[in-house]
């Protein structure tokens, strides 16, 4: 048995005996996600510096003293190796709903300085300390902690569309384009039409033949964003496009979608949109249909983000309470490393990931995952494959299923071939404490497909 599989079994071993709770286990599984550390600090030598600050004179922008006192003004007179400073404050886009943060290719902006403090060198900033936020709430009358909408539901009003955009449709945005230490809060895509009803935290559109849009985001916050797709953040790679944003250390907090993606919405139709998300949280995140933190959609295109240290906590929606993924008539093949999924639940099926080949591919390779208390009111406790049409064909590799459940099949996976191949592979796996009416740990539904479930090394305890 390799170190990996010992350790992961030790991890399941101390919490069944010792009967640690969920609130103890999770800290002691996080553990278990890789320990490399992603720079903070030292940028690349900048062409040139603007600040921002609300006690500048919003004169020039080439001090603190002379600082612009809102962020777009900045990001005006910027140039492609430009860095833009934000000092501690609330920021928003403008007065009005169709008003966003516009970024530009190649200027990085960074928060968390407070030149009134003194602290307003690079080294010194601290974004916990010194918050920077930039927030949707034009009127001022969200419901907020210290600026900070914590839900939706907390949202009065008319607030901005996006609170940030990056548009790569005619230049790209590459990952130089850069956002690092920031809470983005209070965005409303409650518009009529595509995208005003997208992405109300972070809008970026790579569309279209030659459009890319792949920023980098860091030591960023989403919280209480609402949109019909993509609550918090929408990538967007239609249509020839591409979006490939990658994300470290970001969490998605208190976020909503009325249709899919909750926090996040990565749209590949006829595109790719595959970002990369490492040591990313989603924590209290909904949708009323697909995908309470993430949905990825591959229609005629490809969806397949790549997760490494991921954590989903406390999502829920119909279908696929924290993940949904679809390749209908193209791919949705996302890659997790070290995630983990607790107390995520579905009204329906996938209590925490549900995976569909509609004609397509959605097929899912998962190592060093672990679910934990995760519920579905119907199939599939933890996860939910169907390979419709299509193939649907996880490979989990060192995988615990622990006191997940369903109403009616599948404690922990249910698996479905209508017309297609749903063929999972699991190998060195644990299914502990899982329930459900029939098939607490596995319920295998083959009908008119070609189907094979494979396990090697499986471990079934209590279900």
């Amino acid at each position: 048995m390799t170190t990996t599989q010992q350790r992961f079994k030790f991890y399941l071993i101390l919490i069944l005996l010792s009967g640690v709770g969920l609130a103890l286990a999770l800290p002691i599984l996080a553990k278990a996600h890789a320990s490399a550390s992603f720079d903070r600090l030292s940028p690349s030598a900048a062409e040139k510096i603007v600040y921002v600050a609300k006690s500048g004179d919003g004169s020039f922008g080439n001090t603190w003293t002379q600082a612009f006192t809102n962020v777009q003004a900045a990001i005006d007179v910027a140039f492609s190796g430009d860095q833009i400073y934000v000092a501690t404050g609330i920021y928003t886009p403008g007065l009005n709903q169709g008003d966003s943060l516009q970024l530009k290719a190649g200027v990085a902006i960074y928060g968390g300085f407070d030149p009134e403090s003194g602290i307003d060198q690079f080294g010194e900033r601290d974004w916990l300390a010194y918050p920077t936020i930039l927030s949707g709430d034009i009127d001022g009358d969200d419901t907020n902690s210290q600026g900070v909408v914590l839900t939706t539901s907390h949202i009065v009003g008319g607030n901005n569309y996006h609170v940030v955009t990056a548009d790569g449709t005619s230049t790209p945005i590459t990952d130089t384009t850069l956002l690092d230490g920031f809470t983005i809060t209070a965005g409303k895509a409650n518009g009529g039409d595509v995208p005003d009803n997208r992405g109300g935290g972070y809008y970026c559109d790579g569309s279209g033949s030659g459009g890319e849009c792949s920023p980098t985001l860091r030591n960023v916050t989403f919280s209480g964003n609402y949109a019909q797709y993509g609550g918090g953040f929408y990538s967007n790679g239609p249509s020839g496009g591409i979006s490939k944003p990658s994300l470290v250390d970001v969490t998605f907090s208190g976020n909503s979608a009325d249709g899919s993606g909750g926090a996040m919405f990565n749209n590949g139709n006829l595109g790719e949109s595959n970002p990369n998300l490492n040591y990313v949280t989603f924590i209290g995140n909904s949708a009323g249909f697909h995908g309470g933190a993430i949905r990825n959609y591959g229609q005629n295109g490809i969806s397949s983000p790549n997760l490494r240290g991921v954590t989903f906590s406390g999502n829920r929606a119909v279908y696929g309470g924290a993940m949904s993924n679809q390749g209908s008539l193209g791919a949705s093949n996302p890659s997790l490393e070290d995630v983990i999924f607790s107390r995520n639940s579905a009204d329906e099926d996938g209590g925490a990931m549900f995976n569909r080949a509609s004609n397509g591919t959605s097929n899912p390779t998962l190592t060093n995952v672990v679910f934990i208390g995760n519920s579905a009111d119907s199939k599939g406790g933890a996860m939910y494959t169907d390979g419709e049409l299509g193939i649907s064909s996880p490979m989990l590799t060192n995988v615990i299923f622990a006191g997940n459940s369903a109403g009616a099949l599948g404690g922990a996976m249910f698996n479905s071939d209508p017309n297609g191949n749903s063929t999972p592979k699991l190998v060195n796996a644990t299914f502990s404490g899982n329930a459900a009416q029939l098939g607490g740990a596995l319920y295998n539904n083959y009908y008119k497909g070609n189907s094979a479930l494979s396990l090697d090394n499986i471990i079934l305890w209590g279900n």
